[in-house]
């Protein structure tokens, strides 16, 4: 069986499996004062920033040994209706290749939404280290078959909520 019979039959068999993987379950905490953040949460290293949100390292009080990325969200500047359908969009999926939602932690004047880390980066980074900015050709492959995985799982089982899809080397991770 060549490789692309593979992919085709691992994304048949992924697709046909009702929820074959366990469960994840998203903590919301609501607090009512900014200050009671650091209960709750560690920032620590700054990892990128956008427009309406900027991404850091840091830990959760329940697991302080587990670095996560952590989202905080100027809930101010954001649009909260984008804002709720990505959290609810996020808090549904559960792929290998697609980054997972741990913790959702309101706050009054921002939102910090706890990510699994890649501790090796984001795509872009890593195409950027190469020579003449370009992975070999079978990694680019297995990155492509990685991505072609996720949009699937993406298109059969959350395809509602998302209408909207921007892929950039900074968001492959």
């Amino acid at each position: 069986m060549d490789e692309k019979q593979t992919l085709t039959a691992r994304l048949r068999r992924r697709l046909t499996r009702d929820d074959e993987a366990e469960e994840r379950h998203v903590l919301r905490v609501r607090i009512k004062q900014q200050d009671e953040v650091p209960k709750h949460v560690t920032l620590n290293d700054k990892l990128g920033e956008g427009t309406f949100a900027t991404v850091f390292t840091g830990v959760t009080m329940m697991q302080p040994s587990e670095t996560r990325a952590i989202k905080v969200i100027d809930r101010r500047t954001s649009n909260w209706k984008l804002l709720e359908a990505e959290c609810a969009v996020l808090e549904r999926v559960k792929h290998d290749h697609i980054i997972g939602l741990f913790m959702i932690l309101e706050a009054p004047k921002y939102l910090y939404l706890v990510l699994e880390w890649c501790r090796y980066g984001d795509l872009d980074t890593k195409v950027r280290q190469m020579p003449e900015n370009r992975l070999p050709d079978r990694t680019a492959a297995h990155i492509t078959l990685q991505l072609a995985d996720a949009l699937a799982y993406l298109h059969h089982n959350v395809v509602e909520e998302a209408a909207c899809c921007v892929l950039r080397l900074v968001a492959l991770l």
